[in-house]
């Protein structure tokens, strides 16, 4: 998968990419299939194809190809200093912690990658659907500080903030970070699209702020912690999706926040009386502050 890449002082870089085409993990087919016109599914430009150097590739199964193997003049010229690169890697995700990621809606966004001292322009690209960045520097010339820009319809958070990036408003600012290390962005969707993602549910009852509560403390778990999982597939969630829920709120917390509140399409939607509601709402509300101690959720 070749493409020209013209960075913005002009100069003209081939890049060969493999790609990794897998099933979205926050959402339907659909959302790739609108977003990618008249391309096949086969296509190498098709957005559900998450691009991956191939130099890092061959690097990587080096000992596994036939002739690979050090000492050959082709290998060793493509694959070794003094011609090789290194790559910066910066890992988006939409669940908050920096583990392996399938998302449908970020190659709508754009990142761009800068260095500092001195200033000059590393990467820009669409954030595939993996979430992994691999920007290209020569061998030896790692700065000691990266820009990262996003531009899209998503809102982010600097995944390693100190107080959980699940409990931070997403926003659209400009990251910097120290290297060496792997920088961890957690993606976020409106919040004004999360609370529509749930289809209406038949419900029973007076009992409208109920289930307003109800769709809200959802809508935030599943964008700020669960990154779509916990609303793509509402009827089953999988121990994974559990977990992530969990290790956010913690085994012990005075709120007493946990996953089994809204696994499963919990709470259920057929609450037919004051005492019922009042019961359920009151298991709801400390989740909510949970996820915003201080301010209302937008994003």
């Amino acid at each position: 998968m070749p493409i020209l890449d013209v960075n913005p002082e002009g100069e003209v870089a081939l890049d060969i990419s493999m790609g990794r085409a897998q099933p979205a993990r926050d959402a339907p087919e659909s959302v790739f299939t609108t977003m990618a016109g008249g391309l096949a599914p086969a296509d190498p430009r098709h957005p559900r194809v998450g691009r991956i150097p191939a130099r890092l590739v061959l690097r990587e199964l080096r000992d596994k190809i036939i002739d690979g193997k050090p000492g050959g003049a082709f290998p060793d010229a493509v694959l070794r200093p003094p011609n090789d690169l290194e790559y910066l890697i910066v890992r988006f995700t939409r669940i908050w912690k920096p583990e392996e990621e399938v998302s449908a809606y970020f190659p709508a966004n754009t990142v761009e990658v800068g260095a500092t001292d001195p200033t000059r322009h590393l990467f820009t690209g669409s954030l595939p659907p993996h979430g992994i960045i691999h920007v290209p520097v020569k061998a030896g010339q790692v700065p000691p500080k990266i820009t990262v820009k996003i531009t899209g319809p998503m809102r982010w958070v600097d995944g390693a903030h100190p107080n959980g990036p699940w409990r931070e408003i997403g926003g659209t600012s400009q990251f910097t970070f120290s290297l060496p290390g792997t920088p961890h962005i957690q993606m976020r969707r409106r919040m004004t699209d999360e609370m529509a993602i749930e289809p209406a549910d038949k419900t029973e009852g007076p009992a409208c702020t109920y289930y307003s509560l109800r769709r809200t403390v959802r809508a935030l778990v599943n964008n700020r912690i669960a990154g779509g999982r916990l609303n793509f597939d509402r009827s089953r969630t999988s121990k994974a999706v559990s977990k992530l829920i969990d290790d956010a709120f913690g085994p012990a917390n005075s709120a007493n926040a946990k996953a089994s509140i809204v696994a499963n399409n919990r709470p259920r939607t057929n609450v037919k009386d004051q005492p019922e509601i009042r019961r359920t709402h009151a298991r709801l509300w400390p989740m909510i502050r949970r996820c915003n101690p201080s301010t209302p959720p937008t994003a």
